[in-house]
Parts: structure tokens; sequence; C-alpha cells
């Protein structure tokens, strides 16, 4: 592993520096021998061990201006000549760097081009498992096609099943002045298995991987971009339209709720109300990925392979994928965790943070912890990788959905979700229990609204479970519930926001006279005094009560004004 991620650093370093302006000397000046450089002895020891001849000139073709430059660019290719991926990688890189050089002839001499080829094939699937292609400084078509009396050329050791034929070599060895004795040494007897592709139609021959190739890196078969991965065109296309209308339709309504808060301040009257918007802001956020995802479905989930586009699997390192896939999950995990807060804050209810400063900071705490803690999940994810695309969909997920891998389906998405709906049962059991027999203050409605999410990802935890090991056998109401979860429960949420938030705008503007807190009586009357009647009878000027007399002469004022 370390010489492969060696391999990886050197080569992309090899590139790098095949890009700038000093490695832009082209081939013909190379070759015209401008300036009559002299010939000079080479140093470097791993190519005097392989190369026939003690002399080369610069600069050559590559653009490498002295042997200190040679001997930089030949140290980024060791990893390669390591893997032994052809047995003439050595010789070939050595005199490509280092031309032979005689004091007779008036340009270097390189290999010849069915060499470059035959290193080229043997070597670029090695290249390619690390996502480059061949160096284009290394062009084959640069090379002399034979070694002819105008176009001379080396055409490197002979084997002993493929021996060389030279067409003249006592000529070749009188135009050179050396002996070509050493171009048939044998060969490093190196096995070169495991460093091929194999072919797809030696490795990937089930019926589920009919157009796929094998790769190595992965040590599976990889389905082509436009393969079916063995569903049916119609259900892949249900699936789709499936997600895309609930995914619309999940906007749709936050969007609603969201317009209603800003119209209606009084729609949120507390804590349990304000996380149940946060819960369908969130699935609303993964709606929108959804969408991107579907309508960028081949720029996101296919990536591009030497000559053609692969699906996204386990193990493939692709930016748009990941991105995808990471949010997807950050929002749906901050949704379901947002349920919780609901369920938690039913059961234990906070006064209002402008009354009490504690409570302000403690809700401040908890906004904290709910969207800083799917976060930490993020890492773990990344270092698994476990993110590939879904093959019905083209989504790219965690987990995958109905993937390759159903335990990575198992640990990051049904042991989530079996978490949550135990961490939300809990605080719901308690109030329920602590209800019994005793008044409930809060609205009702919320304690209903709080048992949606658990009972929703029950049913997705049975599901899960019981798809542990999906199969690419077409569409069933399991594998749609287990993609159409975060949609659903984005609808669920911003139904209830509304329904909480209208009842909540009717409660706040109901009339006295269409709704009372129970009997309420008239206000009292105090009673008044009685005025006596009785007069003594026959006689006009009888005397009557003190209190009477006194009541009389004050009620005459007013009775006869």
């Amino acid at each position: 592993m370390a010489l492969l991620a060696h391999l990886h650093v050197s080569l992309f370093v090899l590139l790098w520096m095949g890009t700038t302006a000093t490695h832009g000397a082209s081939f013909a000046a190379a070759v015209a021998g401008k300036d009559a450089p002299k010939c000079v002895p080479i140093t470097i020891e791993e190519c005097k061990k392989v190369l026939p001849y003690k002399m080369t000139r610069f600069p050559n073709f590559i653009g490498s201006e002295n042997e200190k430059d040679a001997e930089a660019d030949l140290m980024t290719f060791k990893p390669l000549v390591t893997t032994q991926c052809s047995q003439f990688v050595e010789f070939f890189m050595c005199s490509v760097y280092l031309p032979m050089c005689h004091e007779k002839l008036p340009v270097p001499i390189y290999p010849c081009r069915p060499l470059c080829e035959k290193v080229k094939n043997s070597c670029s699937p090695v290249l390619r498992e690390f996502g480059f292609r061949w160096p284009e400084k290394l062009n084959c078509s640069k090379f002399h096609q034979e070694n002819k009396d105008e176009s001379m050329c080396m055409v490197g050791p002979a084997t002993e099943d493929e021996p060389v034929h030279h067409e003249d070599p006592e000529k070749d060895r009188e135009k050179v002045g050396l002996s070509t004795e050493g171009f048939h040494q044998p060969s490093v007897q190196t096995s070169t298995e495991g460093f091929h592709q194999p072919s797809v139609q030696t490795r990937c021959k089930d019926k589920h991987h009919e157009h796929a190739i094998y790769m190595n890196r992965t040590g599976q078969c990889v389905p082509l971009c436009k393969s079916s991965h063995g569903y049916h065109q119609d259900d892949q296309e249900t699936a789709r339209s499936a997600l895309l209308i609930l995914s619309i339709l999940c906007i749709s309504l936050t969007i609603m709720c969201v317009l209603m808060i800003c119209m209606r301040r009084q729609g949120l009257s507390n804590l349990c109300d304000r996380s149940l918007v946060f819960s369908s802001v969130s699935f609303a956020f993964s709606s929108v990925v959804y969408l991107f995802s579907l309508v960028y479905k081949d720029q996101i989930s296919c990536m591009p392979y030497v000559d053609s586009h692969i699906f996204v699997v386990a193990g493939l390192q692709y930016v748009p994928c990941t991105v995808m896939a990471i949010l997807l999950y950050y929002f749906g995990t901050t949704g379901r965790l947002w349920w919780f807060v609901l369920c938690y804050f039913w059961y234990k209810p906070q006064p209002e943070p402008s009354v009490s400063a504690s409570s302000s900071s403690s809700v401040f705490r908890m906004q904290m912890l709910t969207w800083g803690v799917p976060l930490s999940l993020l890492i773990v994810v990344l270092m698994a990788q476990s993110v590939q695309a879904d093959p019905l969909t083209g989504i790219c997920l965690v987990g995958g959905g109905a993937s390759y891998r159903p335990v990575t389906q198992g640990v990051f998405v049904s042991l989530r979700e079996l978490l949550l709906v135990l961490c939300c049962l809990v605080p719901l059991f308690l109030g329920c229990i602590s209800e019994m027999g005793s008044p409930r203050q809060a609205p009702y409605a919320t304690g209903l609204v709080a048992c949606f999410y658990p009972v929703v990802a029950t049913v997705l935890l049975v599901f899960s479970f019981q798809h542990l090991s999906p199969s690419a056998n077409g569409l069933s109401w399991v594998l749609m519930t287990r993609l159409l979860t975060d949609p659903i429960l984005g609808i669920l949420s911003s139904l209830a926001c509304l329904l909480q938030m209208t009842i909540n705008v009717y409660h706040a503007n109901r009339s006295d006279l269409m709704y009372k807190r129970g009997y309420q009586p008239a206000a009292p009357q105090i009673p008044q005094p009685q005025i006596p009647h009785h007069y003594v009878a026959g006689s006009s000027n009888a005397t009557m009560p003190r209190y009477a007399t006194a009541t009389t002469a004050s009620l005459k004022p007013n009775s006869y004004q």
C-alpha cells in the first residue's frame, strides 16, 4: 500500500512537471542536434545496469538540460519501474532520458516505437488505476517506427519468447561503432500478473454486470454509467418521478410555513412549534439536494474513467458525488434531531427565552448540539468511504440505498433510525405517564404531531432490516419507502407545522363570545335599602321613623325636580 501511495504522488508530480515550459522542447529540435552537443558519460547507477552503452547527450527531447534534471525526472518513474508492469520499462525510461550518443553520429538514438507501445500497453493499466493517462511527452508517435539508415533507433533487449531481428546487425555495429550484443541480454523474469487490467469478458460475466469494468482498486465490477444496473427502465423512471414529485411538494409546503411565519408572528407560540419549523426546513434543504441530483444525475453519479464513464461505487473518491451525499445525510439527520427536540420539549416544556435567561441559554445549547452533532457523523462517513450512487435513482447516498454494501447501509442509516426512534419514544412515553390524571396545559396537538416521526421511522426500520441484503430484482415498496423517507418526513413536518400554526392563530384571534374558559357568573349587584311606606292612619302629622324621614327628605329633590 505504501508503494502504491508513493506511486500516486510521484505520478501526480510527473504529470504536473510535464506541463511546465521546461519540458516543452520538441522532438525535432533534439534530433536536429543544434549547437552540436557533446557526448557525456552516464553516471546514474540504475541506468548503467540496464543500458548497453555508456555515453549520452543533452538536451534530450524531453527537455532535460543535464544529467541532474534527467535523474530527477527518472525518480518520478521509480515506483512504476518497481512494479515491473513491463520487463522493458526500466530500459525504456533510461533510453528516453539518457539516449545513446556516439561521436560519429550527429543525433542521439532513442528507443523504437514498437518498444514504446509495448511498455505503454503493459503499464497504462497501472496508471489508469490512479486516474492518470500515459504521459503526453512519452507519446509513442514521437519515436521512429523501425531502425533504418535515415532513422536509427533501439529496438530494446530481446526475450527468449520474443527475439529481436535486426535487418543487418553488422551494418548497425559499423555505423554506431558499438556492439549490439547488449541488446540481447536476458530480461528480468518477473511476473506481471495482477498489474494488467482484467478484461470485462473474463471478470464480469454475471447477468447484473453485463456492461461493467473490473477495477483492482475496488475489487469489484463497476457498472458503466449508461447501464441499467439490473433494473428495468420503467422502474427507474417511476422511482425518479416519485422522488421528484415528493421533493417539490416538501419544498412547497415548507415555503408556505415560512411565509405564514413572516406574516403572523403569533404562529410560533412555543419551543415545540419552533422545533417543528426547523425540522421542516432541514428536510426541505435535503429535498433541494435531491432535485439538484436528479437534474444533474449524469454529472454527479458518473465519473470519467479512461475512455468511458463509470458509476460511482464505494471506494471511488468523486467529489461531486461525495458532496451531494454528505449534504443529504447532514440535513436528513438534523431534521430527525429537531423532531427529537420537539418530543423532548413536549415532555418537559420550557419557559419562553424572553421570560427566562436560563431558558434562553439552554435553547441555544440545544440548537448548537442539533446542528453540530451531524457534522461529527460526516467525518466518520468520509473515513469509511461509504458514499456511493444508488443504482435505481442515480442519487449519491451514504450507504447507497439499493447498493453493493448493505453493511454500511445498516450502520449509517438503520442504526441512526434505531437510536433516534428510541430517543423520541422515551420522552413521549414519560409524558403520557405524567399526563394520566392531571390536566395538560400545553396543546394536545403537539403530542400527536410528535408521534409522527417514531411511527414512520419504525416502519422504515422494519423495512431496513428486511432489506439488508438487497438485490437488483425490480422495484418494491420496501425499496421505495427507503428512498422516499426524507421527502415523506418533510411533508409530514410541514403539514404538522401548518396545522399547529393555524390552531395557534385561531386561538389568538378568537372572540370571547365564541369561546369561554368555563362558567363565568354575572357581576354581583349591591341591594339598596328598602323605604318603609307605613303611615299612621287618621293623622297627617304623624311622626315617621328618623331614618325614614331622612331618607324621604333626601329622595324628594331627586324625585320632584
